[in-house]
């Protein structure tokens, strides 16, 4: 009998399992997905049908993505990190951003490290560091004090409690030979 690597036993259904069928029984909008509900535009279609016309593009893609791509990629990005980014070695192209964030976590977790997830996050993030052997660590958003959650409420009603934060980071550096990782999304 097929049993799936010990690794994936804690993957449990994702949200996509569950809400398309529904969105799908009920003729409901999906949004999470982004299925669009309209044709391509032509000149989409006909640039594509252009590109399987040219034989070098219809081979399989070199693992980190096309050399002009990640060229590309490298002249647009570089200016925003006030470096020059290396296309060939700073540079990975990924079918999607959940193909692209299981990388990032299998290339630079070890077994036993903690990672810091801030709630609410994408569900596949639980998932993907549990593949790495990492320890998902929780920390909620909050909402600030005062706002009367009978009402609506907006994004800038939410903060980062920074001292809890803090309160969940390690004590010590980790027993892992690599150094701990840390991503900041914006300015708190």
């Amino acid at each position: 009998m097929f049993r799936p690597a010990d690794r994936f036993r804690h993957v449990g259904t994702d949200v996509w399992s569950i809400f398309t069928p529904l969105a799908n029984a009920h003729g409901a909008v999906n949004l999470g997905q982004g299925f669009p509900n309209f044709p391509a535009p032509s000149f989409v279609k006909q640039a594509a049908a252009a590109a399987v016309m040219v034989d070098s593009l219809n081979q399989y893609s070199p693992t980190a993505g096309l050399p002009r791509l990640r060229h590309a990629l490298s002249a647009s990005y570089s200016p925003l990190f006030a470096r020059t980014l290396n296309p060939d070695t700073e540079i990975l192209v990924t079918q999607g951003a959940t193909e692209g964030t299981v990388a990032a976590l299998l290339g630079f977790l070890n077994p036993g490290d903690e990672v810091i997830l801030i709630e609410p996050f994408y569900d596949m993030y639980t998932s993907n560091v549990g593949m790495a052997g990492a320890v998902p660590v929780f920390v909620p958003l909050r909402i600030r004090p005062g706002v009367d959650q009978s009402l609506k409420f907006s994004s800038n009603d939410w903060f980062l409690d920074i001292a809890e934060l803090k309160g969940r980071l390690l004590p010590s550096p980790p027993p892992s030979p690599s150094p701990p990782i840390a991503v900041l999304c914006c300015p708190v």
